[in-house]
């Protein structure tokens, strides 16, 4: 089974490559540090056609572990939207695609059962 697929098209997310030309709504991408260190950054506010304002405590990664559970929140909250994701299969693996699908049916067996 594609969770992957299941799970953006429960949230209305689509991805896309097109990172310039203002087609994505958010963008999460990898930068160098001037002394040459990877780190990983969220712009929320689109592509990277785009200057954002850096919020260093909360939009840059030096380790991207946690972003997948960012994303996922930013789903929730930010449906129907276009995201541009750098390297998606190294910020969001199956297990974590798995994971989420799993939650977001019990979810909605949940809200089934209440009505």
């Amino acid at each position: 089974m594609n969770y992957q697929k299941k799970v953006l098209e429960h949230y209305n997310i689509e991805l896309t490559e097109d990172t310039y030309n203002s087609m994505a709504n958010l963008s999460v991408y990898k930068n160098l540090t001037a002394d040459g260190y990877e780190i990983w950054m969220i712009n929320h506010e689109g592509g990277l056609d785009r200057d954002h304002e850096i919020d260093w405590e909360h939009d840059v990664f030096m380790y991207k572990d946690d972003i997948s559970e960012v994303l996922f929140t930013q789903m929730k909250d930010r449906p129907t939207e276009t995201w541009y994701i750098e390297d998606l299969y190294e910020v969001i693996d199956d297990s974590e695609w798995a994971a989420k699908w799993q939650e977001i049916k019990e979810e909605l067996e949940n809200n089934k059962d209440e009505d």
